[in-house]
């Protein structure tokens, strides 16, 4: 990598004493380099020493042959990568390795071995990433030394002085014998194979890292070491250009250190998170194309990165190359859609493409608007084109649908609607007809005209100046909408009662049960009948529904009484209905009237009356079956407590007798008061009594009597016995 370089001249008059800036003490500075330079060192160790062997390789011309990683296990916890490169010989070792910032990827450096534009690194540091993990690391290497191939092991430690040492061992040095049949042939080239030590608890990190490191190599890394092998994700190009990509990742070890739609740089196969927010005048296509995970693909020396490799460095050139790649790529999807627009005739077919592009093409979701070419040469931005109404009070857009009613007929609904999106199952039609509201007539030939379709908008200019600045907002000219005047009136057929007379049929509704209702179905459903003809139980019908009713009061009346169906007649049209209709009030009343045939009328008064009064309405944090509990522990059955037992079990009686017939809930719709009917009860006056003899029940509330553990019954006898006493 050609690293930067200030190029300041001085240009001085006179003599000036000049000075050098220097470090004082080197083992202070880099045991501070080592441990603040590197925010996740096991990942840069991975990133560093694996990318320094792929360069071995491309120094001796074997970029097609991968590095080796062995991976740690329990047996051998070390990590280690080895290339066949041209090795480290003693002079590249003192002279490279050994010095921060030197490097041989440099190509203003003295060490150089490449111009500098075809290799990862330039610092001078990464060789030496280890130290930011663990104290000692070993290298061993084979590297011609005359016409000798010659193999030394070198243990690089940090010692107690802090000094960073690399040590020789004794011994290590032994000439290989290209001739010794007993040598493996891969042992007989030279190369380097670092290994470092690692903790059993980051194994996994370290096998981890590996996979993300070089999973964009078009020369994976061969792996050995663990059983089983972590697997490479499968990295599969969605869409993709001139430099940049959009991928998905299935399968692969460690998906979870995976961030998704994340976006990246790769350069020279190296994934960098693109950090969006550093990165000004970003456009909101720009952002779009990050937020789909776009990886942009960068050459060494391209853009700038830290000096610990782990992030990009955004200074302002990086920055422009990063907007000019975005950019680019935006542009170019911009391209490849509006190729794909060609085949639009109309504005309409236009936008309706572009829907369809955007749910299945990888770039419909990166740009907002691509451009339309229309016949007569003009330029139109087709987005997903919300058509809006004229004017928020007038929009002059009404929608159709042909909806089945509960009775099983399919009938033509309208709804004012303020806009609608263009999509592929509904027509755009345009009243030309010059009627305030389109024809029916005219709407429902367009559906049976055309089955597949939904829906129908139906745009009624409104009398205004305005109107031509809301076509040409709208690009109406190239919409091409159906015209209304281009459509027959369906014929209406006419139903004959069979003697040759008309039937004259008036739109009502029917009730629906909430049982039988759609998700979005309401109570009513419309149907059409002769109201001179046929009968039925009917309520009064309104825009709002019926008059008086709720759904729900509705739906426990019809079950009260029974009945089959029951119908809604608008206020305009209860004068047709003939004399064999009954209102609902009527046959409440004779339902209630049919009711008191089985249940006495005192009952029904008394239940009604005392409900509230017994011990399950005024004490319901307790229990009736409480208190039945306490009754036969009483020494005086007719104490306060003990009478307000008895009355309430008579009167709860009542209430579930009478519940049976629900003739109670009837008087409540029918307005049927029962306050000045029956006898008075013993009950009435009981609860005050029973407040004023035993206070500390009465002062007792629900937490009282929950969670206890115990039957409490036998404690309330013993306090009201003892209240007796």
């Amino acid at each position: 990598m050609q690293v930067a370089s200030s190029g300041v001249t001085i240009e001085t008059m006179g003599e000036f004493n000049e000075q050098e800036f220097t470090i004082g003490d080197p083992s202070l500075f880099l045991e501070y380099l080592r441990k603040t330079i590197y925010s996740n060192p096991p990942k840069a160790i991975c990133q560093e020493l694996i990318s320094n062997a792929r360069d071995a390789h491309r120094e001796v011309g074997k970029s097609d042959k991968p590095v080796l990683v062995s991976f740690p296990n329990k047996f051998n916890p070390t990590w280690s990568v080895r290339d066949w490169g041209p090795g480290i010989d003693p002079k590249r070792m003192v002279e490279v390795f050994t010095k921060f910032g030197n490097s041989t990827k440099r190509g203003n450096d003295k060490n150089a071995t490449d111009d500098g534009s075809l290799q990862t690194g330039g610092f001078g540091i990464g060789a030496k990433t280890p130290w930011a993990y663990t104290d000692t690391f070993t290298i061993c290497t084979r590297a011609m030394e005359g016409d000798n191939l010659v193999e030394r092991t070198y243990h690089a430690i940090i010692a107690e002085n802090r000094k960073n040492k690399l040590i020789e061992m004794d011994g290590s040095m032994r000439i290989i014998d290209l001739n010794d049949p007993n040598i493996p042939d891969e042992d007989k080239s030279t190369g380097t194979t670092i290994t470092v030590p690692v903790k059993e608890e980051d194994f996994n990190d370290f096998k981890s890292y590996t996979i993300r490191v070089c999973k964009f190599w078009d020369v994976r890394p061969e792996l050995k070491g663990c059983d089983p092998l972590p697997e490479w994700p499968e990295v599969t190009d969605k869409f993709f250009g001139n430099g940049w990509k959009i991928v998905t990742e299935t399968g692969g070890y460690g998906q979870g250190y995976y961030y998704g739609n994340r976006p990246y740089a790769i350069i020279d196969g190296i994934p960098y998170p693109l950090d969006t927010g550093a990165i000004k005048n970003m456009t909101d296509e720009m952002s779009r194309l990050c937020r789909a995970g776009v990886h942009l693909f960068f050459n060494v020396n391209e853009i700038s990165v830290a000096l610990s490799r782990e992030s990009i460095q955004y200074d302002d050139p990086t920055q422009e190359r990063i907007l000019k790649a975005l950019n680019d790529a935006v542009e170019e999807i911009k391209v490849e859609l509006s190729s794909k627009m060609k085949d639009a005739d109309t504005l309409w077919d236009a936008i309706l493409l572009w829907n369809d592009i955007k749910s299945t093409f990888e770039g419909g979701s990166i740009v907002n608007s691509i451009i339309w070419t229309a016949p007569d040469g003009t330029e139109i931005p087709v987005t997903d084109n919300q058509i809006k109404g004229f004017s928020w009070s007038n929009s002059g857009i009404r929608g159709y649908e042909m909806v089945q009613g509960y009775d099983g007929i399919t009938r033509l609904k309208s709804k004012k609607s303020s806009s609608f999106r263009a999509i592929k199952d509904i027509i755009f039609a345009f009243n030309d007809d010059g009627t305030v509201q389109p024809s029916r007539l005219k709407i429902e030939t367009l559906f049976d005209n055309n089955p597949d379709i939904k829906k129908i908008f139906v745009f009624s200019p409104p009398d205004s100046n305005e109107l031509q600045q809301w076509k040409d907002k709208n690009h109406l000219d190239y919409m091409n909408p159906t015209l209304l005047s281009t459509v027959e009136k369906k014929k209406k057929k006419r139903v004959n009662r069979g003697d040759g007379s008309r039937k004259s049929v008036t739109k009502v509704y029917k009730f629906i049960p909430s049982s039988n209702r759609g998700r979005w179905q309401g109570a009513w459903g419309s149907t059409e009948m002769d109201l001179k003809q046929e009968d039925g139980v009917f309520v009064e019908f309104e825009r709002n529904g019926a008059v008086g009713w709720t759904d729900s009061n509705i739906e426990s009346i019809k079950e009260i009484c029974e009945l089959d169906e029951l119908y809604a007649i608008p206020t305009r049209f209860l004068n047709k209905k003939g004399d064999n209709w009954i209102s609902l009030e009527e046959k409440m009343k004779e339902k209630y009237d049919e009711l008191l045939k089985t249940v006495k009328l005192e009952d029904a008064a008394t239940a009604s009356k005392y409900r509230d009064y017994t011990i399950n309405s005024k004490l319901s944090y307790l229990s009736q079956d409480l208190f039945n509990r306490v009754q036969p522990l009483l020494d005086d059955d007719d104490c306060i407590l003990g009478q307000w037992i008895k009355a309430s079990e008579e009167i709860q009686y009542l209430i579930e007798k009478v519940a049976k017939t629900r003739i109670l809930t009837l008087a409540g719709y029918l307005r049927i008061s029962y306050s000045d009917i029956g006898k008075k009860h013993p009950i009435d006056g009981l609860y005050e009594k029973y407040k004023d003899s035993y206070p500390l029940i009465n002062a007792m509330d629900s937490y009282s009597f929950r969670n206890v553990g115990t039957d409490l019954a036998p404690e309330i006898a013993i306090y009201v016995n003892g209240k007796g006493v």
